[in-house]
């Protein structure tokens, strides 16, 4: 099991589950939001090279001595950070990587596997790999709503989205 953060375990509550889903249902029938037409998106960081379980690299002849057992790393700690939307349909969009970069420059050693005719997806980067405010709308305007829009054909759309500040602002 994952531990929850505490803040969460605290807001945890059936009656507010129950409350967030009669206010979401009810929206959906008021705008007639087809589930064809409903996302959820959200982000997701990763700091390369580092894996949620310790790698160990030894002789077989050291090992049966109990020698020179060490955990290593390839000592990269860049941050960068997945967009990913989905509909209730089961199709998606494609997704968003953010690299740490200090200009908008994205390197060609981070996109060099990826082809065109094979491969959709939104790069970008930001001084620490994060999203932010700016990130969130482009990827609202750039990416959401250009594959979203001829789909719903003027219809409703429904963006599901956490609290996250780059996902919520005046903007």
């Amino acid at each position: 099991t994952t531990p929850m953060e505490a803040g969460r375990h605290k807001a945890d509550s059936g009656d507010k589950y129950r409350l967030y889903f009669e206010l979401l249902h009810r929206k959906m029938a008021e705008y007639n939001v087809e589930p064809e037409n409903t996302y959820n998106m959200d982000e997701k960081g990763f700091a390369i090279g580092v894996t949620g379980r310790s790698k160990r690299i030894f002789d077989k002849v050291l090992y049966s001595k109990k020698h020179f057992k060490q955990s290593l790393h390839d000592g990269n700690r860049e941050w960068v950070t997945l967009l990913a939307a989905i509909c209730a349909d089961g199709t998606t969009l494609p997704p968003g990587i953010i690299y740490a970069a200090a200009g908008r420059a994205v390197q060609a050693s981070w996109v060099g596997e990826i082809d065109p005719k094979k491969h959709s997806v939104h790069f970008t980067t930001s001084p620490n790999g994060w999203t932010n405010n700016d990130l969130g709308l482009t990827w609202l305007e750039q990416a959401f709503d250009r594959y979203t829009k001829p789909k719903a054909r003027r219809k409703w759309r429904l963006l599901i989205i956490d609290g996250h500040g780059s996902h919520v602002t005046r903007e």
